[in-house]
């Protein structure tokens, strides 16, 4: 089959500083049938629908049937986060002069109260280039958005391609000194069901140390070895679920854990984490030129929707990719930090 783009009026936003303002499903398909499905309000990745090797279609991303159920679950269900990924220490930052952001919570998390994915993003481009559907969008945070300084031009193009890679090419502009920390929020589950299990999952994730947090998920600074740990993945290996009392992981109820990546200097992208159900034969990789990587089991989505199902705890996965040097005192080691 060809390749296709394709674009639709969608639900109106629910967000009360954009509610009811139109949005838009964008549809990318590729020449083997694998298919994606965007929305231009915080551009969620709704659908991500593969062939398993049974022929058989797996939708492997956790969604909403509405834009509605997306606003009311906790989660950043498969949407794009930004200006800052992760959190920053009680909402505040030094640079040149001191900032005091928005706080969601003790601290400013994943962008603030109005962060990018809650954001209609502008679609410049959408078309085929060289059999491959090409997505091109493009956002403008106002200087002091969420009290952060700074134009900030965030433009990101999006592929499918003929080996179903899915790639997000994320760059970043402002016009005065800030931060931003770029990341995607996907929840994948290779069965394709919305509780099937992960038990026979395999993960392997090139790492050998992860970062030291304390309860909050704010870093210390320093790194701690997971060789023989129960988030040893650095071979092929299923999730002892019933191991989460390991002093590694009890804290978090599961696994929640930024794994620095094993890379040289001279490597660029790197596959830094994959997962592999042997059931359906489905294999995901995460490529990434970032040397860290967040790998999260799920543990807080207990009764997130996704129709009229409930999503179990320890039932999707996230990988957000990340960068280790802190920007501040106050700065959580981000998920990632693209070029600003």
């Amino acid at each position: 089959m060809k390749s296709q783009v394709r674009i639709e009026e969608y639900q109106v936003s629910p967000y009360a500083h954009n509610v009811g303002d139109k949005t838009h499903r964008v549809t990318l398909v590729n020449e083997h049938g694998t298919e994606v499905n965007i929305c231009t309000l915080g551009l969620i990745l709704m659908d991500f629908i593969v062939l398993d090797k049974f022929n058989e279609k797996a939708n492997i991303v956790l969604g909403c049937d509405t834009l509605i159920d997306y606003k009311n679950q906790p989660g950043y269900l498969g949407a794009f986060i930004g200006r800052y990924a992760n959190r920053i220490k009680n909402a505040t930052f030094t640079l040149g002069e001191n900032y005091d952001l928005n706080k969601n919570g003790k601290h400013h998390l994943h962008g603030g109260e109005i962060g990018f994915d809650k954001k209609i993003w502008e679609v410049k481009d959408l078309k085929v280039i060289n059999n491959t559907p090409t997505l091109n969008v493009v956002l403008l945070s106002s200087d002091m958005d969420e009290n952060y300084p700074g134009n900030l031009t965030t433009n990101i193009e999006i592929t499918l391609d003929s080996d179903n890679k899915l790639t997000f090419d994320m760059s970043a502009v402002s016009d005065a000194k800030t931060h931003v920390n770029l990341t995607h929020h996907a929840y994948f589950n290779l069965t394709g069901q919305v509780n099937g299990s992960l038990q026979d999952h395999l993960f392997k994730l090139n790492a050998r140390c992860v970062t030291d947090v304390d309860a909050d998920c704010i870093p210390s600074g320093r790194y701690t070895s997971i060789k023989g740990s129960g988030l040893d993945f650095l071979d092929f290996n299923k999730i002892d679920f019933h191991a989460f009392d390991d002093q590694m992981t009890f804290d978090f109820k599961g696994i929640d854990h930024n794994f620095v990546v094993e890379k040289t200097p001279d490597e660029d992208i790197v596959v830094v984490a994959q997962v592999h159900n042997p059931d359906n034969g489905l294999l995901l990789s995460i490529y990434s030129n970032q040397p860290g990587v967040q790998f999260y089991t799920g543990q807080y989505l207990a009764d997130t929707c996704k129709g009229r199902e409930r999503v179990q705890r320890l039932f999707w996965i996230l990988f957000g990719t990340a960068t280790l040097s802190r920007q501040s005192e106050s700065l959580l080691f981000p998920q990632y930090s693209d070029r600003a």
